[in-house]
Parts: C-alpha cells; structure tokens; sequence
C-alpha cells in the first residue's frame, strides 16, 4: 500500500487548536492534531450546477481518510490564522479548480472518528456554493469525481452508508436539516 501523501504536508501545515466553543486556544502542526486528537476546524462543501445536481467526488486509493471512498464536492482542513469562509474558497480552487463564493449553511461539532493511530475531531463547517460554469479539475487527492443528482446522493447515503466518508454523512444530514429536511433550490 502506498504511504499517505498528506502527511509530510501535515507535518508543515498548522492547524488552530479550539475550544469547545471553537475558540482559538493554540497553533499546532496538522500531523500532531490529529495524532493527539486535538480540537480543530475543517470545511465541508456541496458544489451545485446550474441544474441543481451536486458534485461527488471519489478519494484517492493512497489517501489515509476511507481511501477510495465517496465524498462531497469538497472537504478539508481551516489553516491557522484563516476563517471558515477562506478556507472553504481556497479548497474549491485546490481541490476542483472551481472559483466561486461558498455560502454558508451551518456548522457542527464531529463526534471523535479514530482510523489507525490518528483522531479526526473538529468543527465542520459546511458550505454550498453554485456555479454555471461547471469545468472542474481534479487534485491528485481525488481518483474520480462527477455531477449527480442531489436526491441520488442522498438516496446512496441512505441505501449505501458504507461507500461514503462519515464526514459526508454528517455534512449531507446537517445540509438537509437547514435546508428544512429535504433540498430546495435557492
């Protein structure tokens, strides 16, 4: 199996360190938040087309997050010293090449999800953001990636839970939740 590429860039990469209030308490490298599970912020975004149909993509074998799994449009870590909003804007562009204005919807406390040695807990925000112009390009993180319609992605997280990321499962019933429980064009 391939190493996990991300984490020499988590070794430089710092994340801020919050409270449970999502205060900043600390700075810390990525690798030893989630090494030593401390409390830190992360974006989640659904992408939409102009026909309302949203933007999965599919990780990458070698990524240590549920390689190969599902996912949204769009999931990633807040850098230090950046707000939600920042982050959700540069990991469009990083990640699909996609320069458009996240708008947010909610955020929410994850509950711990350990994988190997690490633990993943933070504050996730999610954001959707539309565009008309859908060229995306895809990051070397992502094996795959394609515009489904909305009610098919959730009808996959319903039936098919297993093939999606718990990050994206999360973000999908937050998502619906202020959305009035069931998706409605804006």
């Amino acid at each position: 199996m391939e190493p996990d590429r991300r984490s020499n860039r988590l070794a430089v990469e710092y994340f801020d360190v919050v409270d449970e209030q999502d205060r900043v308490i600390d700075r810390r490298p990525g690798g030893e938040c989630l090494m030593k599970g401390l409390l830190h912020r992360a974006v989640a975004i659904l992408l939409f087309d102009e026909h309302g149909a949203v933007y999965t993509q599919r990780r990458a074998d070698w990524m240590g997050w549920y390689p190969g799994h599902w996912t949204l449009s769009v999931t990633g870590h807040v850098s230090s010293g950046e707000t939600y909003e920042q982050a959700a804007k540069r990991e469009l562009l990083e990640e699909l090449g996609a320069e458009c204005e996240p708008e947010w919807v909610a955020k929410v406390r994850t509950p711990d999800w350990p994988y190997g040695d690490l633990v993943e807990r933070e504050y996730l925000a999610v954001f959707e953001a539309r565009t008309a112009n859908p060229k995306i390009t895809l990051s070397e993180e992502t094996k795959e990636g394609k515009f489904v319609a909305f009610e098919e992605f959730i009808k996959t997280a319903e039936e098919q839970p297993d093939r999606l990321t718990p990050d994206t499962l999360l973000a999908l019933d937050v998502y619906q939740r202020a959305a009035g429980g069931k998706f409605e064009p804006r």
